[in-house]
Parts: structure tokens; sequence; C-alpha cells
């Protein structure tokens, strides 16, 4: 009995992609982008803001005030815009601007992801997927009675209800795309396109991504991958670089089904449709947030990287095992 999979956000709400077929999805699938679930980070404004003379009227006012009017602003362009107006309001404004923008441009770090199969059954679901959550299937269930029998009816309610990531409302805002939004939008202000003024506009949209070599990071489970240390490991061309390679091990242990149709020749280990992480919280960072991370932390955390490269390379030979009677350079080759 054969199954497509999808990749949810749970928490978001959202629909990331639709895989198909999990043997083919798991390794030719861009559905989650690793910078989606990136830890990005607010930074101080590294530059002079000198494109605005002095300050008065509202600006004189106490910073405390002023950072109260700008946390009462609920559009993002709308904080943006108030804090281009002064050089003082743009130093207060500045990180908070920014966290508002990785929220915006990075919402599914931290949240929970699972790739459920059709035949998920809701008896049989993930512990990250909560009685709230089933809860809100059994009301969404009394308005579309077409679905009310369904025994997948949380794996229904997803693909039904969830936004997909490429819809309009789930927008995210990339910085280059709010530059280009404020150039065009005050291209008729020469004054306000002057070279300090974008200089000053790219150093609020420049966020502080995370510097040297990634991790992937299992939040729930206290658990991680080290990107540069399973690349060296993997013996076969999986990904074609670090962060792809993270976002297949990432896929390979995030699958759930009652079901274990695979659509490969066996299945790897037994068991990658009851992946240990399905519904877990994940961030990619660097190594040394990671070292922060375990530093602070009550609890240990756990290098997987040797288990998870096993994993991958097992789901690699049982994909192109399906080949086995084609040539399989790509599928046996070394890097």
């Amino acid at each position: 009995m054969g199954q497509y999979w999808t990749i949810y956000d749970l928490d978001n709400r959202v629909r990331f992609m639709y895989l198909g077929n999990l043997g083919e999805g798991l390794f030719a699938a861009t559905d989650i982008p690793i910078a989606l679930i990136t830890r990005y980070t607010a930074r101080k404004p590294h530059i002079v803001v000198d494109y605005v003379n002095g300050s008065r009227g509202l600006f004189k006012l106490p910073p405390e005030l002023i950072c109260m009017i700008l946390e009462s602003i609920d559009r993002l362009h709308d904080a943006i815009a108030f804090v281009m107006t002064s050089k003082m309001v743009y130093t207060l404004g500045f990180t908070h601007v920014q966290g508002r923008l990785i929220e915006r441009t990075f919402p599914s770090c931290g949240s929970r992801i699972v790739c459920l199969g059709d035949h998920a059954q809701d008896d049989d679901l993930p512990d990250g997927i909560t009685s709230e959550d089933l809860a809100e299937v059994a009301i969404w269930k009394k308005s579309h009675p077409t679905f009310s029998g369904s025994p997948h009816g949380y794996k229904t309610y997803a693909s039904e209800s969830f936004l997909s990531s490429s819809s309009p409302q789930y927008e995210t805002i990339p910085s280059n795309l709010v530059r280009k939004y404020w150039i065009k939008d005050l291209r008729r202000d020469n004054n306000l396109l002057s070279g300090p003024w974008l200089e000053a506009l790219d150093e609020l949209m420049n966020l502080s991504t995370p510097r040297g070599e990634r991790v992937l990071c299992n939040l729930t489970k206290r658990e991680y991958v080290d990107g540069p240390k399973a690349k060296g490991m993997v013996k076969y061309r999986i990904g074609s670089d670090i962060e792809d390679l993270l976002g297949v091990i990432l896929r390979c242990k995030i699958c759930w089904s009652s079901d274990p149709s695979i659509s490969m020749s066996y299945n790897p280990g037994d068991s990658i449709h009851r992946g240990k992480w399905a519904a877990d919280r994940f961030e990619v960072t660097s190594k040394d947030r990671l070292v922060s991370l375990i530093e602070t932390g009550k609890k240990e955390w756990k290098d997987i990287t040797k288990e998870a490269v096993g994993e991958v390379e097992d789901a690699w030979k049982a994909f192109w095992a399906l080949y086995s009677d084609e040539d399989d350079e790509d599928g046996d080759g070394d890097d």
C-alpha cells in the first residue's frame, strides 16, 4: 500500500512541500531550506547614522517612551519607517526591528517539524503532536463532515488547512526584498535615497548570521549533528554542500507513518517511517552557540553525527537498490 509524504511546521501551521514518494523525496526535494531553521541574531548598529540633522518634536521624548511607541507598531514596514526617521530612534529601535525581521524571515527556527505519510493514524502519532493539536482536528472535522470518519484526521487536517510555504500570507521578508521595497516606495524623494540613507537601511537589514561551522540541533532531545564532521564521514555523493547534507539528515529522521510503505527496496533500519526526531524542535546554528547551549544547559547534549550519517547512507543504499540494474555510478561512487 503506497503513500505520499509532506513536511509540516506544526507551530506555524505551515505545509512546506509535498514530497511524493519518500524514496525520491528524501534526496531530491528542497522542502525545508536549512536557512529557515537557522538561528540568526539581532545585533547593534556598526555605523554612525548622520542622514538626519538633530532631533525635534516627537523625538525629544524620553527614550523609554519612544521604545513604547515602537513596540506598539503592528506592521513591520511601519516600524522600519519609524526607525528611519532620526539618529536617536534608529539607535534605539535597531535591535527591535532586527528581532522582528528574524521572526518573519526565519519563522521555523525552534518549531516542531514532522514529515507525515498519508497513513499516519490519529491513535499512532509522535509524542510531539499533542492532545491540544488533536483537539483542533476534532473542531475542524465538525465543519468538514466528509472527513469525520477518517482515521488519518491529523494528516488530512494539516494538508487541507495549513498554509503552503509559498502562500502570500506566509511570505517571508529576505533583507534584499525589504530594501527593494523601500527604494521603490521612496524613489520620488531624492533626499531619502542619498548614500547615507541607503547605508543605514542596508545596515538595518543585515542580520547577523551564525559564524563558523554549522550544526543541526534537536532542541527537544538535546542532540546534534556536526555539519563538517558529517560531510567528511559520508561515503556517497549525498548533498552538494554541508547545508544540503544537513537537510537530507533532517528529512531522514523526521518521517512518521503507521504504514511502512516508503518506495524503497527495503526499509532502512526497519524504521525510517518511525523517525526518532519526528515533531521535535530544531535549529541550525554555529558550533560556538552550541558550546554556549551546552555550558548553560542543565542536561547534557549528545553528538549523534556518526549515527545520523549511518542512517542516511543506509537510506541512500535502499533507494539506489531500486535501480541496481542500471548504471549505479551516482549511487555507489565515492566523493
